[in-house]
């Protein structure tokens, strides 16, 4: 298979930028989040970066609430992934502040991720949209 790849832990280290060249940035704990479809992050910490909605989207928090939820540009580093770009992420108002970031399937549809339970370790192959990847099973 051509391509990346790394092996993190459950969490992941995570920067994230406002769209300005020299603002300031916020360092915060990934989850690998297969059940969000969207990354997504505490308002407070859009705040704190002054990032300025770009849309609003409708996302359903894992007690089934829908709740309207701004959505932002930023940019974000994952040094452990070699990743650097910017990414839509969308805010919502957590009741206790939180600097943690979900990493949902906007985020990991241009991987294969396969997760090691006894190791607690995620395996991250870097893909292309257009190729085909075919799996032997017996590996």
């Amino acid at each position: 298979m051509a391509g990346k790849t790394w092996i993190t832990g459950p969490n992941v280290e995570v920067t994230l930028h406002s769209d300005d060249v020299g603002s300031p940035s916020v360092d915060l704990q990934g989850i690998i989040d297969t059940g969000a479809s969207v990354i997504c992050l505490d308002s407070r910490i859009a705040k704190r970066l002054g990032l300025v909605s770009s849309d609003k989207r409708w996302v359903e928090m894992a007690d089934g609430r829908v709740v309207a939820s701004p959505g932002y540009s930023a940019r974000m580093t994952i040094p452990a992934l070699g990743f650097d770009s910017f990414v839509q992420v969308c805010a919502v108002d957590m009741e206790y502040p939180s600097n943690r970031i979900l990493l949902g399937r906007s985020f990991l549809r241009d991987y294969i991720v396969n997760y090691d339970g006894p190791k607690e370790q995620f395996q991250f192959h870097e893909t292309s949209r257009d190729q085909q990847y075919y799996f032997d099973h017996d590996e």
